[in-house]
């Protein structure tokens, strides 16, 4: 059974709140509350809804404008049991409290998981009619007339659902389907996603193998034959070898730097040019020598005459 305290009217905000055993539920206009509806009326500490020796129970906190159950007001820092449908005002603000019984105590597919109508786990207005969810699995189930029919179920089930087969089951069925799958959690591959390891095949993976020893040979028990020795000469006491002494790693040898050669300066040259050769007068210097001594006597010449 799941118990929910659901915000009927006077604020925003979250609507809905499902109660657990052990956590207190706690209303008022300060931060640290699980409750703060945007109302007028409501203190910082308000009231509480705790769980306590099986039942529900609605606390007063010493609140200014009080705590209202239906139609009487809660003793200051007193406390009221809680029924289903009662109403708690605290302030302006108006919560209804609902215990919701669950349609099958184990699903059929994954029986680890309560089934409870889909309005037990959505807000008002998104829940279907007739339709049924497992709380643990998610497995969806439609009711009608009666008779019930598997919609959908999540894929980590989906060996478990080829065991239900097809078609509209009782609710005797599905319950004797609960019940298989239960006993099918006693043997579990540990996987953790609600996968089963069926049959006799399955205990002995998990029971314990035990330890090779010695002693525990194949035949009845006995011991296995013990190894021989080498035969040793006659006369010839057994020696063993000491141990050699652990030989030190060599160390590593310095890997070779590469210094940079030393830049040279640039050698200068202090040796004069070479100078050309006297090859002597040119072809053309010794043409035009001819041409000066023949005009010269040519001149010469002419003043002879």
């Amino acid at each position: 059974m799941r118990a929910f305290l659901r915000l009927e009217s006077g604020g925003g905000g979250t609507s809905r709140w499902e109660l657990t055993p052990g956590q207190v539920l706690r209303i008022g206009r300060a931060e640290e509350n699980d409750a703060r509806p945007d109302c007028h009326g409501l203190s910082r500490r308000h009231s509480e809804v705790d769980y306590r020796d099986g039942g529900w129970i609605v606390r007063d906190l010493g609140s200014t404008n009080g705590t209202w159950l239906n139609d009487h007001r809660v003793a200051p820092n007193g406390e009221e049991p809680l029924a289903d449908g009662d109403r708690v005002r605290a302030g302006e603000a108006v919560f209804v409290f609902q215990l919701v019984q669950a349609r099958f105590r184990l699903c059929p597919v994954c029986g680890d998981g309560q089934v409870y109508p889909e309005s037990a786990l959505l807000a008002n207005g998104l829940a279907r009619p007739g339709i049924l969810v497992c709380g643990r699995c998610g497995t969806v189930i439609r009711e009608a007339d009666g008779q019930f029919g598997i919609v959908f179920v999540p894929w980590a089930y989906a060996l478990q659902r080829r065991r239900l087969g097809v078609g509209l089951f009782t609710a005797q069925e599905l319950g004797m389907f609960g019940e298989a799958a239960l006993d099918e959690l006693e043997v579990t591959n540990g996987d953790g996603n609600g996968g089963h390891v069926q049959g006799a095949t399955a205990r002995a993976e998990a029971a314990p193998r035990p330890a090779a020893t010695e002693s525990a040979g194949t035949n009845g028990g006995a011991k296995p034959a013990a190894r021989v020795p080498a035969a040793v000469a006659p006369g010839a006491a057994a020696h063993k070898p000491a141990p050699e002494p652990p030989r030190a790693a060599p160390e590593p040898k310095p890997e070779p730097r590469s210094e940079p050669e030393p830049v040279r300066e640039a050698e200068i040259d202090t040796e004069p040019d070479p100078q050309p050769e006297d090859l002597g007068p040119s072809a053309v210097e010794m043409a035009l020598a001819s041409l000066e001594r023949a005009f010269a006597a040519e001149a010469r010449g002419g003043r002879g005459r």
